[in-house]
């Protein structure tokens, strides 16, 4: 895909508002890359945010096409998880005041890593939370599975709903 340049102060009111096919595919395949539509709107000839959510209310297969980008978008972020957490942490760092240099690890670039791991992973559970979502399962196993036994006395529902009727009763008397 073309690099997307910066739009200079916005388009102007009612550029790029009409709806097209080309423009659709270049939205959704950005977003599938892992862009924020915040960030994308920003880029030259792309239309303003409204307009995009309206194409979503009113064209149907753009509205599919958007959601299946979202969705492809939470695996391209899971993919960037990947390879931010492979990322060698800086070792060397320079300390201008005196002009040593020390080998270690830098704390701010591992928190600033983790920063945004955590920030995808949230991301990417909110777009797929099936997929990427936290789980809680409550399941048996083959020796103790999970079993509901509920005994019902046919007796006693019926006596409860007669004695519901003859209260209603009483009160409309």
């Amino acid at each position: 895909m073309a690099e997307l340049q910066k739009n200079k102060g916005g388009s102007p009111k009612g550029a790029n508002s009409k709806y097209s096919q080309e423009q659709a595919i270049r939205i959704c395949t950005a977003i599938a890359e892992g862009k924020s539509l915040n960030s994308l709107i920003k880029t030259e000839g792309m239309p303003d945010i409204s307009t995009v959510y309206r194409w979503i209310a009113e064209h149907q297969s753009f509205r599919e096409m958007y959601t299946k980008a979202r969705e492809d978008q939470a695996d391209t972020l899971a993919d960037e998880i990947l390879s931010i957490s492979d990322e060698e942490p800086q070792q060397t760092i320079t300390n201008e005041e005196s002009g040593t240099v020390t080998e270690r690890l830098d704390p701010a670039g591992i928190n600033r890593n983790r920063l945004r791991v955590d920030a995808r992973k949230w991301v990417a559970a909110k777009l797929r939370p099936r997929k990427y979502g936290d789980r809680t399962t409550i399941a048996g196993d083959d020796e103790n599975p999970i079993k509901v036994d509920a005994v019902v006395e046919v007796r006693q529902v019926f006596s409860a709903i007669l004695q519901n009727l003859e209260l209603t009763k009483q009160q409309s008397d």
